[in-house]
């Protein structure tokens, strides 16, 4: 049998010629490793090529909402913005104020296919006069495939008191 297989493993010398693996040394003389050897090295590679050096964490913490105020309790004087974590693909398309609501709409296109980086986007809404509003994000994709066209994809409530 080891000759049989002699060809496929040249350092094979009996019948457990699956527990040695050879390596050529200095003198290109063949080197058997043990089998431990080997599995201590395969081990550690794989500890190592395996680990997730990445930081996964946000860059600004959301909670679980899609955007937040900034500053967290404006006055009138201040100029408030909004900061969105979302899909660099989708871009605001506009800001419409109607008394105290104020809606952001963002569109997308699902057929691009496209992968989700995220980014932080700054919305600057200015100075509001004092009182609570509604803050709404709507993200809309403008495939000319979806039914109907322009269909809401996403959509976020927050509420915003702006105090004197």
């Amino acid at each position: 049998m080891v000759a049989q297989y002699g060809f496929l493993f040249p350092c094979a010398t009996n019948l457990n010629f699956v527990r040695h693996i050879c390596v050529r040394n200095k003198n290109l003389k063949m080197k058997p490793i043990s089998a431990k050897s080997f599995l201590v090295a395969f081990a550690l590679f794989f500890a190592f090529a395996c680990s997730n050096n990445e930081d996964n964490s946000e860059p600004l913490e959301l909670s679980e909402n899609e955007f937040t105020v900034q500053p967290e309790k404006p006055s009138k004087a201040d100029e408030i913005s909004v900061i969105t974590c979302d899909c660099a693909y989708n871009q605001l398309a506009y800001i419409k104020r109607d008394g105290f609501t104020i809606e952001l709409i963002k569109h997308f296109n699902s057929m691009m296919k496209q992968p989700c980086v995220l980014k932080l986007d700054t919305i600057k809404l200015g100075k509001l006069a004092a009182g609570t509003y509604q803050l709404k994000l709507i993200i809309v994709d403008t495939s000319t495939m979806i039914l109907p066209a322009d269909s809401i994809f996403h959509t976020e409530e927050q509420q915003l008191v702006v105090v004197n």
